[in-house]
């Protein structure tokens, strides 16, 4: 990559450019806008208008050519609010690649997130850009591949019944109920929830996918989104889940055979005992994996100071030193000690999973508020 020997001038969207920047991102990621959506219509939440000063660009021949989108909202790890970004919609123009555009954007960037002590910063790829600026794969997940026939549930249930939601935006208030229950989690309004559910994500050309009300003897009790990559496929993803892990555990065969799949990936929290337990139970296997995408550790004071008690329900004592923009975290717990310098240290030192790693568990990061 050739980088420019000059330092170039990175500037904040406004609602005037905001079609410039959004055309470089679908010239970029949808160039042949396949059933006619386009990013916007996927991620309203990031390309709005209410989040055209988070759209960061670079210029060049009096046009926009460099775009970086992120949205900063809160997100609860065990119940703990803490400050975070998601990253996502990064573009250059192919006759400008090679100049270290994105690179620049990204570094402004995380510049001004330390300046608004944001906590964390998620990205949802895990190119070499973003693990040179200090982002790892981090935090831990369980899946289950789960066939149609191992499940012990029949999918014509008399006591648990599912019913296909068309009309999300006016189930919006339950579901949000539901999904405030969860302890690792984003935190969404009404209008925020109003706005994913009816995001492109359900009408996507050749991409089922559905929300399902799972009932339990006429009592709502819980939600399903699932979805298959490709018409296809016979497998069932999972988009996000809420309420009764016994309901939805009872509802799978169901909500399988209604997608016309054979088996399910389901993917679990490790702080979801119960769904563990159940699965567990019947004998499910699963494998460890991290959360989707990278992470960075922005501003490890805030973090610390937004889940102090977090860290010490793990044995765990911490202080943070900030030197310039930079940081150091020391910790300590009766059988190891922490001493991370650098970006990627100090994330893995939260999120990680090894022995000196506090394993702290992150919120899914590709549920309803994937970027």
């Amino acid at each position: 990559m050739q980088i420019l020997n000059h330092e170039v001038d990175v500037k904040r969207g406004t609602r005037d450019i905001l079609k410039d920047l959004v055309a470089v991102v679908n010239a970029v990621m949808r160039p042949t806008s396949p059933g006619g959506y386009r990013m916007e219509d996927e991620f309203p939440h990031l390309l709005g208008s209410d989040n055209a000063k988070n759209i960061y660009y670079i210029e060049e021949d009096g046009k926009p050519v460099s775009v970086i989108a992120i949205k900063i909202w809160k997100a609860l790890l065990d119940s703990h609010a803490i400050t975070v970004a998601s990253l996502g919609s990064v573009s250059t123009l192919q006759e400008y690649r090679g100049k270290g555009y994105a690179t620049s954007i990204l570094e402004r960037i995380i510049s001004d997130l330390k300046a608004q002590k944001v906590s964390l910063l998620i990205v949802s790829g895990t190119r070499d850009l973003y693990k040179r600026a200090g982002c790892i794969q981090a935090g831990l997940i369980y899946q289950y591949n789960i066939r149609r026939e191992s499940l012990p549930y029949s999918s014509k249930s008399k006591q648990f019944s599912i019913r296909k939601i068309t009309r999300r935006q006016e189930s919006a208030e339950w579901i949000l109920d539901l999904y405030n229950m969860e302890r690792y989690r984003f935190e969404r309004d009404l209008s925020l929830m109003k706005t994913l559910l009816d995001s492109i994500w359900f009408r996507r050309e050749n991409w089922p996918m559905e929300l399902f009300e799972i009932s339990e003897n006429g009592f709502r009790i819980a939600y399903f989104i699932g979805y298959k990559r490709g018409s296809e496929s016979r497998t069932l993803n999972v988009m996000e889940m809420a309420g009764s892990r016994h309901g939805i555990i009872n509802s799978l065969g169901a909500i399988i055979d209604d997608m016309n799949a054979d088996d399910i990936l389901l993917r679990v929290h490790p702080a979801d005992t119960s769904m563990i337990g159940i699965l567990d139970s019947i004998g499910f296997s699963r494998r460890e994996a991290p959360v989707q995408g990278t992470v960075r550790v922005i501003d490890p004071s805030s973090l610390l100071n937004d889940l102090g008690n977090v860290v010490a329900e793990r044995n765990w004592r911490c202080f943070s030193d900030q030197q310039g923009e930079n940081y150091k975290l020391h910790c300590e717990s009766p059988t190891a000690r922490i001493d991370a310098k650098t970006p990627s240290e100090i994330t893995d030192a939260f999120f990680g999973t090894g022995d000196a790693s506090m394993k702290i568990p992150l919120m899914f990061t590709d549920d309803l508020n994937f970027i």
